[in-house]
């Protein structure tokens, strides 16, 4: 009886943990926070190995990363400056794949009249996994 529990002990916590989704489309948003980006706004392609590991350093990103991601993908990292409120985020909202190239849409957010909103300083940032290695262009709706 004792063994019989066990195993469906055993059994249920095999089949209750789930693996984290792979992103099978042209983008994965691999991190974003409100207060995580710099003072002015500016948008990186990170294409090349040794700009890369910089990312892998970081503990924001590293579990998230892979050393050989460089190969196969491009990242961007989004920041959309310092804001004197909350309410403010940057995010890809599209990520179209041409022929030639990657059209990127950057979807930024402002708090709108009237809402609750965070009174500090903000500095909303996004990194960015684009699966391809074609070039990048950017795209502000």
């Amino acid at each position: 009886m004792r063994k019989f529990f066990c195993t469906i002990l055993l059994m249920s916590f095999v089949f209750g943990c789930k693996s984290t989704p792979k992103s099978t489309g042209a983008f994965e948003i691999i991190f974003q926070d409100a207060y995580a980006g710099g003072n002015f706004e500016f948008y990186e392609f990170i294409t090349e190995p040794n700009e890369f590991q910089m990312l892998l350093k970081d503990k924001r990103f590293k579990k998230k990363l892979h050393p050989d991601d460089i190969k196969k993908s491009n990242f961007v990292l989004l920041n959309m400056g310092e804001k004197n409120t909350g309410g403010y985020e940057i995010s890809v909202k599209n990520v179209k794949l041409t022929k030639d190239k990657v059209l990127v849409y950057i979807d930024k957010k402002q708090p709108k009249g009237g809402e609750n909103i965070t009174m500090a300083l903000t500095y909303p940032f996004c990194l960015v996994k684009i699966n391809s290695k074609k070039p990048i262009e950017f795209i502000e709706d």
